[in-house]
């Protein structure tokens, strides 16, 4: 009988071998990881750092890290430029992977020497060093001087800045 247990085993287990080649019962699938979050960062900091020291800061209150992007709630950059401190914070903003940052509901970019630059959105392309309102209305401001327009685009670089359908109120300093 002991015999006989055996030869029952080893058919079981070689008729199970051949149902599993046949019949393929085990197919997996693959998950797209693109709209399923990795990371979550609560409250975060994160710092650029380069051989010349830290060249930017960033801030935000709550990030979603995805596969090829990161979502962040409140985010705010300081970078250090020519012209002194760049700062640029709005209420949503998304990076994809080393291209650019898309930031949207009120976007604000600022200097130390006192141009500041509001929209409802922007992009900022990592690769040209170019800031875009992409056809978005914007309102600069420059100490008492009021631009208004549309498709702002503000070389970080040079710092030139170009825009489509303005409107100035340019004041005359006092002497």
């Amino acid at each position: 009988m002991a015999l006989n247990v055996k030869y029952f085993f080893i058919t079981l287990l070689f008729g199970s071998v051949i149902a599993a080649v046949l019949l393929k019962p085990f197919e997996t699938i693959k998950i797209k990881k693109e709209n399923i979050p990795q990371l979550k960062f609560v409250s975060f900091e994160s710092f650029e750092i380069t051989k010349n020291g830290v060249e930017s800061i960033g801030f935000g209150s709550e990030a979603l890290k995805y596969e090829k992007r990161l979502t962040i709630k409140f985010p705010k950059f300081m970078r250090q430029t020519k012209k002194g401190i760049e700062t640029v914070s709005a209420n949503n903003g998304v990076i994809v992977e080393d291209s650019y940052v898309r930031l949207y509901d009120f976007v604000e970019l600022s200097r130390d020497d006192n141009l500041t630059i509001k929209s409802s959105k922007m992009l900022y392309d990592m690769k040209t060093k170019l800031y875009s309102t992409e056809g978005n209305r914007f309102k600069a401001f420059y100490g008492k001087n009021v631009v208004t327009g549309e498709s702002l685009k503000y070389y970080q670089k040079s710092g030139k800045i170009f825009a489509d359908k303005i409107y100035a109120k340019i004041f005359e300093e006092d002497r």
